[in-house]
């Protein structure tokens, strides 16, 4: 067998793959060193994960400098989805959780978590936020397989030294205030 047909029969073989992968509806993908930097490049966050999914590790937040970077806080997670922000004096880290794939929501399984200075604010479940968007499909577990996952939106800067933090999901926008942690029902604009 020539090297062109040994080419396309692993063409068609990874093809199929893909296509059984999809099929099955699995959209996990393993835990592996997530690194993720700051707006500005300040900051850094590295996680570490301690299993093949799940949220199970460490999670490291680092200041940049041209020596060596200096480690600032240590958070006892992990996650493929974080975003980072100075505010002044202090950090602000945004966890969102995987995309769950399940039989029902549960209070256990983590939507979205804020954190400051190395000291968790509020941590939302999949019940939580799909209470406030109003997915009852969701929160009765009438939906025989569900794939839940927030689109992040980012920090938004909202007047004087005030930010928020957007996600979207169920077709609206959520906020949260990232100094106390708390879901704002009307954030003001800029």
């Amino acid at each position: 067998m020539n090297m062109k047909h040994r080419y396309c029969i692993w063409l068609f073989v990874l093809a199929l793959c893909a296509a059984f992968g999809r099929a099955r509806g699995d959209d996990y993908r393993a835990n592996t060193v997530y690194i993720k930097s700051s707006p500005c490049g300040r900051y850094y966050a590295k996680a570490f994960p301690d299993e093949l999914y799940g949220s199970k590790g460490v999670t490291k937040i680092y200041a940049v400098s041209k020596e060596e970077d200096r480690l600032i806080e240590t958070y006892p997670w992990y996650s493929s989805q974080i975003d980072l922000q100075s505010l002044g004096e202090h950090i602000s880290v945004v966890r969102i959780g995987r995309c769950l794939m399940g039989q029902e929501m549960s209070e256990n399984d983590l939507a979205i978590g804020l954190y400051l200075d190395g000291k968790t604010l509020k941590e939302y479940s999949t019940l939580d936020v799909a209470a406030v968007i109003n997915d009852s499909g969701a929160q009765s577990g009438y939906r025989s397989k569900f794939c839940w996952s927030l689109n992040t939106r980012g920090y938004r800067w909202i007047g004087s030294s005030d930010h928020v933090f957007d996600v979207e999901g169920g077709g609206k926008t959520l906020s949260f205030d990232v100094k106390t942690g708390a879901l704002l029902k009307d954030p003001k604009t800029k």
